[in-house]
């Protein structure tokens, strides 16, 4: 009787709800994508079986699902920093369906190896708060293990791989072209992380149809995200194939995204370093025994042993700076100058200098198109919102002298006031 009595009281309290929900819902998984190496692609759904609606409260940058490794696949989830994005608050209807997809080799560290395994799903639903809650409440908690085989690398299942995102890439609407989330975008998450040579034509080819647009838009963090993944995939080829692209004049490539992707390489210890010097100055780690155990640098460890060896392969050889540094094209000189100046030399800086205040002071020419090229007016917006220096400001400086009509000049001044207003503004 008592027992009885005991799960009637449980199922009349908020756990019983959970309870009764979760047996309401069914969780499923299918297999987008399983490659050794990567591409990992997992899509979870969350159908409502049961006979009510139910009003969930969702996030647009944040899962409720998640997805546990395997031992064997020995993988590390690196230190993430983000926000939730927007909210909803939608209706599940009974026979309508939640899908997440979990892009796994970007989420985690792992060679994928070769074979059959289990992963472990997990889905705790939420809903809209209630009178006596903050923020949400939890409305179902989900469990399951489901079947995964990873492919092996083969070079055949390699080129079916390549051959297979080629096909979905030439299915794309023609207005892909890059920006958040359109299609253009997810097919380039399958790229993004992998470092199988065979995608590396896929990855130029998607990193050319991404150009900037009129309007403000993500096709740069795209672009880069290509450049990147060619990067990783056979750094040698992809250094010489980029500066081939930066000496084309005009240039065949958008030179932002190859020089942020060089800059991303080098500039990786830098941020390491700093974290590591936040953690070992923390006072409160070093007089508290209970936070003793902070002062191990795991974090740091792993990120420097994950730079070692897939950030320094990246970085360009001084060979191929060599050569970049005879590029004709005024924007991709710039680049170069505000990321690989001091490696280059005062010389070659002086002189480049000298280059920028003839640019900025020259008078437009009527009969020419007066736009100004995107790839200058991010590096603008570089020099303006960035790290203040002295080797950065000495351009700034330069095109904010220019000719009182200069498309140079005009924009560095526009951006610097833009800065500014905002300054004040903020509170």
């Amino acid at each position: 009787m008592f027992a009885a009595v005991a799960v009637l009281m449980v199922l009349a309290s908020p756990v019983g709800e959970i309870v009764e929900t979760t047996r309401s819902l069914e969780l499923s998984l299918k297999v987008v994508e399983a490659f050794e190496h990567g591409p990992v692609i997992l899509d979870v759904t969350l159908t409502n079986r049961g006979k009510k609606a139910l009003k969930v409260r969702t996030y647009s940058l944040i899962q409720q699902s998640s997805i546990v490794p395997p031992v064997e696949w020995k993988a590390w989830e690196p230190v993430r920093f983000g926000c939730a994005g927007t909210q909803d608050d939608p209706m599940l209807e009974p026979g309508m369906r939640l899908t997440e997809r979990h892009i796994l080799h970007q989420e985690y560290v792992s060679r994928f190896p070769a074979g059959e395994y289990r992963v472990i799903v997990n889905w705790t639903l939420l809903g809209p708060p209630r009178a006596d809650e903050v923020a949400w409440h939890i409305l179902a908690m989900l469990k399951k293990t489901f079947p995964v085989t990873i492919s092996p690398a083969t070079p055949a299942n390699r080129y079916a791989l390549a051959a297979r995102l080629e096909a979905e890439y030439k299915s794309l609407p023609p207005g892909a072209r890059g920006d958040f989330e359109d299609p253009l975008w997810q097919l380039g998450n399958q790229l993004l992380g992998v470092r199988h040579k065979e995608l590396i034509p896929l990855a130029l080819e998607m990193l050319d149809r991404a150009r900037p647009g009129p309007e403000f838009d993500l096709t740069h963090v795209f672009r880069e995200q290509m450049a990147s993944m060619v990067l990783g995939a056979d750094p040698a080829k992809a250094h010489q194939t980029f500066v081939d692209r930066l000496l084309a004049n005009p240039p065949r490539i958008e030179p932002s995204s190859v020089f942020r992707s060089w800059q991303t390489a080098a500039g990786g210890l830098g941020e390491i370093s700093q974290a590591l010097l936040a953690r070992l100055t923390n006072v409160q780690c070093w007089t508290n025994p209970a936070l003793f155990k902070y002062l191990w640098p795991e974090d740091e460890l792993m990120s420097l042993l994950r730079w070692a060896n897939d950030s320094v392969p990246c970085i360009l050889p001084d060979n191929e700076l060599r050569r970049l540094s005879s590029a004709k094209d005024f924007t991709v000189r710039a680049w170069i100058y505000h990321t690989f100046g001091r490696r280059l030399g005062p010389a070659w800086c002086d002189e480049f200098l000298k280059e920028a205040r003839r640019a900025a002071e020259t008078k437009p020419d009527a009969k020419k198109p007066q736009g100004l090229d995107p790839a200058l007016e991010e590096l603008i917006f570089t020099l303006v919102y960035g790290p203040e220096n002295t080797h950065n400001k000495h351009l700034l400086d330069i095109f904010l002298a220019g000719a009182k009509d200069n498309p140079i000049a005009i924009a560095s001044r526009e951006e610097l006031a833009e800065y500014e207003k905002r300054k004040q503004d903020k509170p």
